[in-house]
C-alpha cells in the first residue's frame, strides 16, 4: 500500500476517532479530501505517479472541501440569525395583538355595563 493512502487512511481513522461529531466543514473536508485523492491517484497513475498524484489531489480536495464547509456554515449562521429576527418580530406582534385584544375587552365590558345601567334609569315622565 503507498505512502500518501496509508497516510489518508490514519488521517480519517483519527478524525474518526475524535469522539465529537465533524461539524460541517471538517466532513466537507474529509469528503473533499478523499474525491480529491481518488481523482488525484487516478491522473497520476496515467501520468505514471499515482502517489504524488493521490497526495496533491488529496490536499486539493481537502482545501476545497473545506472552503466549501466554511462558506455553507456561515449560510447558515446567517439564515439562523435572520430566523431569530424574525421570531422575535412574531413575538412582538404577538404581544401588541394581545393587548389589543384586552383593550377591546375592557371596552365592551364597558360599553355593556352602561348599556344595563341606562336601562335600569327611570325613563322621564312626559307632561
Amino acid at each position: 500500500m503507498g505512502k500518501s493512502i496509508r497516510v489518508l487512511l490514519l488521517s480519517l481513522l483519527w478524525l474518526g476517532c475524535s469522539g465529537e461529531p465533524l461539524t460541517n466543514t471538517e466532513r466537507r473536508a474529509v469528503a473533499g479530501g478523499a474525491i480529491g485523492a481518488g481523482t488525484g491517484a487516478i491522473v497520476g497513475h496515467q501520468l505514471g505517479n499515482a502517489g504524488a498524484g493521490a497526495a496533491i489531489g488529496g490536499v486539493a480536495g481537502t482545501a476545497t472541501g473545506a472552503i466549501v464547509g466554511q462558506a455553507q456554515g456561515r449560510k447558515y449562521e446567517d439564515t439562523t440569525e435572520i430566523q431569530k429576527e424574525m421570531l422575535y418580530r412574531q413575538e412582538q406582534e404577538i404581544k401588541r395583538q394581545d393587548a389589543e385584544i384586552e383593550d377591546l375587552r375592557r371596552q365592551k365590558y364597558q360599553n355593556d355595563y352602561l348599556r344595563r345601567f341606562e336601562k335600569a334609569l327611570p325613563t322621564p315622565a312626559s307632561n
